[in-house]
């Protein structure tokens, strides 16, 4: 299942990016994102790590290649903390400290416009995410025993999409997006509630 969905992800970025290159007239845009994360459990053996709900950001340029097909390449951050350790299903203990997560996505949106200012869409995108434990530690029989920070891990990342849009002006717009982001490696994926803004130049 996972395979086919990275199959389809990286065959609608190809040819929204292919498009672009034969787009008479290009319509660049600069967006801006904010927004909430739920994360998935992270099981490693028989440890699964439970984390708190956290924020994400991100900011992206791209152009309109047509009227229904945009492409942009976007920066990303998400945070969010570590809440619990379980062993074996057995044993559960408090647990403190963050993830970090740096994104680097190559994004396509197809918008199915109308005549009303409201435009849903849906978006896919693949690329590279970078992520990083900090500060992780675990209260055992009430004394807190550290396990410290990692290195960044870096992965293969991808995104699935959809939102509507709100055209406030012929160059503003703003979305409200729920995403699906994963990524290769021991990150697990998160579930992203987003507000934006996008203005077109």
């Amino acid at each position: 299942m996972k395979k086919s969905v990275l199959i389809l992800v990286a065959t609608t970025v190809f040819f929204l990016l292919c498009a672009a290159g034969y787009a008479e007239e290009l319509q660049p845009y600069a967006a801006f994102k904010v927004g909430a994360v739920m994360v998935n459990d992270l099981d490693d053996d028989e440890v699964t790590f439970k984390f708190k709900k956290g924020f994400a950001l991100s900011g992206a340029v791209g152009t309109i290649v047509a009227d229904f097909l945009r492409a942009e390449a976007e920066l990303g951050f998400t945070n969010f903390g570590v809440d619990k350790l379980d062993v074996a299903n057995v044993v559960s203990y408090n647990a403190d400290g963050n993830v970090s997560v740096i994104s680097l996505l190559a994004n396509g949106y197809i918008d199915f416009k109308n005549d009303s200012p409201l435009t849903p869409f849906l978006s896919a995108g693949v690329g590279q995410a970078w992520g990083k434990m900090n500060d992780v530690s675990v209260t055992v029989s009430g004394t807190k025993e550290s396990l410290g920070s990692s290195d960044w891990e870096r992965g293969f990342a991808y995104q699935v999409s959809g939102g509507l849009s709100y055209l406030l002006n012929e160059k503003t717009s703003l979305d409200l997006t729920y995403r699906y982001f994963d990524v290769s490696g021991d990150l697990e994926g998160t579930h992203n509630l987003y507000v934006g803004a996008r203005v077109s130049f």
